[in-house]
């Protein structure tokens, strides 16, 4: 009979215990208690109500619901109950009479020689040293049992402690393979193991009579397997290398091997092992065992995916797949592409335009994604945002080569000013990021072969010339030498702690990155006017580094774009050093604007390169890598950043920081 779940009008479950995983399966729409449900839908009037008292009694299922019609207090105060609990437990005392047992169980012949109190067994006398001496096993029997320590007869060197009857192990674990009376242990167990030829044997002696039939069987079958040991093929890996016995699969074979108590790993090992099997061909670690048909890995689990046979599949999956959709793509575009390139898995080909017969550099694979047009007869819509950007370099009387792709072929440069060897690059937030397959190094690549010409390229981002301007403009005539501001000299400043609202309201107006969380904030005063800030802070997490006694960051140093102060940077830095404990003052120049040559004047000297950052972006907002980082519920299994994007956000990269230190 089908059972129906009363909740839902199901009638499908064949037992009760099936319904009992419906109601409490935790997605179910019908997840109640058991009780619960019982008590709503199948308990009768008077059930479950003890006689005596009148208290409810306890639920044991939804087969027997309330079985027991008196309560525990109850049943424990009934006569007759305590009458039945007395027999049992007299049967019980003369059951244990009667055992061999009860003839030692009062024999206390253990002592503890620290308190010479008596136990039965060794257990009980090592529980009573660690709880109530607070004594190891190991320190008691040297100490009190005059016990010595055991040297390995193998390898020599000290055993490990078993316990207090048998003291120190004789043997290491690794060891007992090697020792001589182990092995013929082990040879005398392996050659009972052979039951193959004695089994008729024991039939035969079981009969008590052997008769000249069962003599003629029993020499058959002797012969048999015989000549079967003899007829061993090596080479076949069906037939047991022991007893000759062929088998259709290998997994027959694995399970016959329990027969022989080998296990399947020991077993390749003594008969198909070759010299160099199981050791991994680049890193010369053990590999690990598969089965008997396909043996040992070649490769260790790290070096899998360095070793030259994968990495030959890869390439020619790759290229084929792309060979296709590059095929696809050239009807459309009008393009003409040498396949051969495209084979020799360089990152940049040449491609042939059709109609202006116009020979250019394009990425292979932004062609297989459908940004491969001819630049010459498809130009490039610039952003309103660029757009000004060379209007406002062109009001400087500046000559510019705009989308210039000749002076670091094949890459393309935004802006180039040849008086000033000076390189810009617009970087838009959405076309930058890496949704349009901008990697982590393709703004380093820029500057780098930027840099390789004798060429400084800066990389403004769309978010900092939108939202801060006029930053971006000063700092910009400031690179190009092209300020008119006034001339100061640091000699008359004055320098003094500001407070942390006044130092914010100053970086928010000239410093690019804005204001921060710093512990010493310095300024420069000159007629009373601030004139520049300088901040200090411990190491931060967000950044890499830690926070560590007397080690500072030098966290932000700007000026009033208005005035040009020379010397005021070292000012700022030897009062800091003057009045303030340091052991190491560090700092990072990001590479997307600066050199560090502002640095190396105050007497920095240059630590390291970081590698490319990224940044999280949504629109215009740009938000910092540390304030998206993994939360503890989400899945371990799946990345960061893809995580992120699902929620829309995507990665727009930096060019690293060059990392500055003073000792």
């Amino acid at each position: 009979m089908d059972i129906i779940c009363e909740t839902c009008k199901r009638n499908d479950f064949k037992s009760e215990k099936a319904l009992v995983a419906h109601l409490s399966y935790y997605k179910s729409k019908c997840k109640t208690k058991i009780k619960d449900y019982y008590d709503k839908y199948l308990r009768k009037k008077d059930e479950g109500y003890c006689k005596i008292c009148g208290k409810e009694t306890s639920f044991t299922s939804i087969a027997k619901g309330y079985e027991f019609n008196i309560c525990k207090n109850c049943k424990n105060k009934n006569p007759e109950y305590i009458k039945k609990q007395q027999k049992t437990k007299n049967k019980n005392r003369t059951k244990f009479k009667s055992t061999k047992l009860d003839e030692n169980y009062h024999n206390f012949d253990i002592k503890c020689k620290i308190c010479n109190r008596k136990f039965r067994t060794i257990n009980g006398l090592s529980r009573h040293i660690t709880q109530k001496h607070t004594i190891k096993p190991e320190k008691y029997f040297l100490e009190y049992l005059n016990g010595k320590i055991n040297k390995c007869k193998v390898c020599g060197k000290n055993t490990n402690f078993d316990c207090l009857k048998k003291g120190y192990y004789k043997l290491h674990r690794n060891c007992s393979s090697k020792d001589i009376d182990v092995r013929k242990k082990i040879d005398k167990s392996f050659k009972k193991s052979y039951k193959n030829i004695n089994i008729n044997v024991k039939i035969l002696k079981y009969k008590n009579t052997i008769n000249r039939r069962n003599k003629i069987k029993l020499l058959k079958i002797q012969l048999l397997n015989i000549l079967r040991i003899i007829s061993i093929d090596r080479n076949n890996k069906r037939q047991c290398q022991i007893c000759g016995r062929i088998f259709e699969n290998i997994t027959k074979l694995s399970n016959h091997l329990k027969f022989h108590n080998i296990n399947t790993k020991k077993y390749y090992d003594n008969f198909f092992k070759s010299d160099h099997e199981g050791i991994c061909l680049i890193s010369g670690m053990k590999t690990n065992f598969i089965s008997l048909k396909n043996g040992y890995y070649k490769y260790y689990k790290s070096s899998y995916l360095k070793s030259d046979d994968i990495i030959k599949k890869n390439k020619k999956f790759q290229t084929n797949l792309l060979k296709n959709k590059i095929l696809k793509y050239q009807t459309n575009f009008g393009i003409e592409i040498n396949l051969d390139e495209v084979s020799k898995n360089k990152d940049i080909i040449p491609v042939r335009c059709l109609k202006c017969k116009n020979i250019y550099y394009n990425r292979w694979y932004n062609i297989s994604l459908g940004y491969g047009r001819c630049p010459n007869c498809y130009p490039r819509n610039i952003s309103k945002s660029e757009s000004k950007l060379k209007l406002f370099i062109k009001s400087l009387n500046l000559e510019i080569i705009e989308n210039s792709r000749d002076i670091i072929n094949p890459l393309e440069l935004d802006i180039y000013i040849p008086s000033k060897n000076i390189a810009i690059e617009f970087d838009g937030l959405y076309w930058h990021s890496d949704k349009f397959n901008k990697d982590k190094n393709y703004h380093l690549n820029k500057t780098e072969e930027c840099e390789k010409n004798g060429i400084k390229l800066i990389h403004i981002f769309e978010d900092e010339w939108v939202l801060k301007q006029e930053i971006v403009k000063s700092r910009i005539k400031q690179i190009l030498s092209l300020n008119n501001s006034i001339r100061i000299h640091a000699r008359k400043c004055q320098i003094k702690k500001i407070s942390p609202e006044i130092k914010n309201e100053f970086l928010n107006k000239f410093h690019i990155q804005g204001g921060d969380n710093s512990v010493i904030k310095l300024g420069a005063f000159y007629n009373d006017e601030l004139v520049s800030v300088m901040t200090f802070s411990h190491g931060s997490i967000s950044k890499g580094s830690k926070n560590i006694k007397n080690v500072w960051e030098l966290n932000r140093f700007c000026s009033n774009s208005n005035y040009h102060i020379p010397g005021i940077a070292s000012k700022l830095l030897t009062y800091f050093k003057r009045n303030y404990d340091w052991k190491e003052i560090f700092s990072y120049a990001d590479r997307r604007w600066s050199n560090g040559n502002v640095y190396k004047q105050i007497g920095f000297e240059l630590d390291s390169i970081t590698k490319p950052n990224y940044w999280y972006i949504k629109g215009m907002e740009k938000v910092h890598r540390f304030g998206l980082r993994k939360k503890y519920n989400e899945p371990k299994d799946i990345p960061e950043w893809v995580l992120r994007a699902k929620e829309g956000y995507h990665r727009i990269w930096d060019c690293g920081h060059l990392k500055f230190i003073m000792k």
